[in-house]
């Protein structure tokens, strides 16, 4: 949380009140439509009597569509810079989120089993964003070794409510698409969940694929062969039962996937042939 209190808390109240009277909206609409955020929100922000704590993005929320500047009420904010095509934010913020982590999807051809792979995130040294690299050594279902390196940016959008992981190859687009994570408590691990977009060839012919994925880290595997860190979860092994939950709980909770909600309703018409 970051707390405006003081002399800087009566200035940004007397300017956001201000900046509300230029609206011929009722205080519902002002607050949704414009500030988008709640409306109790909106009443904490004007009427708490000396101070008023507020998370990161609620106060860039407010900032960033009042025209109101940061720096005006001593705050150590940056706004995103809405012509940055990654959206704006400001990499340093979001270091939490870098670390190596461990990526679960279900298996292209059967779904029976799970693959593992290895994403890295880290800080841009060249750009105002971060980056990613995921790594893929498995066997597939069919038998056969799949080794594939992605790489790429992470876009952050204007909500700071999802990540999206973008990577081009020979011609092919990949992207990976998770909710923002909750800054950890101490040494916890982040879970992200969403969902993989990509092409698979599970009859045969490439298709565009879609998947759900689990990912979990930083993990303390920074030294180990990345190779060795990747593979193929099967039924049998210790880890699966765990894992599979975590992508029935994205394949229900975390993700719309209309395939899914179709086959699961009572509404399902026979197929068209």
């Amino acid at each position: 949380m970051i707390v405006l209190e003081g002399v800087d808390y009566a200035r940004f109240k007397t300017d956001l009140r201000e900046h509300r009277a230029r609206f011929a909206l009722n205080d519902v609409e002002y607050a949704e439509q414009i500030l988008r955020i709640s409306l109790n929100t909106f009443k904490k922000c004007i009427n708490s009597p000396e101070r008023v704590a507020l998370t990161r993005p609620t106060f860039l929320h407010l900032f960033a569509n009042t025209g109101l500047k940061p720096k005006d009420y001593g705050l150590p904010l940056t706004l995103p810079a809405e012509d940055s095509p990654y959206g704006g934010y400001d990499k340093s913020v979001f270091e939490f989120i870098c670390g190596r982590y461990f990526l679960y999807r279900r298996s292209f051809l059967t779904a029976a089993n799970v693959n593992k792979s290895v994403l890295d995130v880290y800080p841009d040294t060249s750009r105002e964003c971060l980056s990613f690299q995921e790594n893929l050594f498995y066997v597939s279902d069919a038998g056969a070794p799949h080794e594939q390196a992605y790489s790429g940016d992470v876009y952050i959008d204007r909500d700071l409510t999802t990540l999206s992981f973008l990577a081009f190859l020979s011609g092919q687009v990949r992207l990976t698409l998770v909710t923002m994570p909750q800054r950890p408590i101490g040494r916890e691990k982040l879970k992200l969940r969403g969902a993989l977009l990509t092409h698979g060839m599970a009859r045969g012919f490439w298709q565009p694929t879609v998947s759900c994925v689990f990912a979990e880290g930083p993990q303390d595997a920074k030294q180990a062969p990345v190779r060795d860190l990747c593979g193929t979860i099967r039924p049998e092994m210790d880890d699966f039962k765990r894992i599979s939950a975590e992508l029935r709980h994205c394949e229900e909770h975390a993700t719309v996937v209309t395939p899914l909600m179709w086959h699961m309703s009572n509404a399902a018409r026979p197929e068209i042939r």
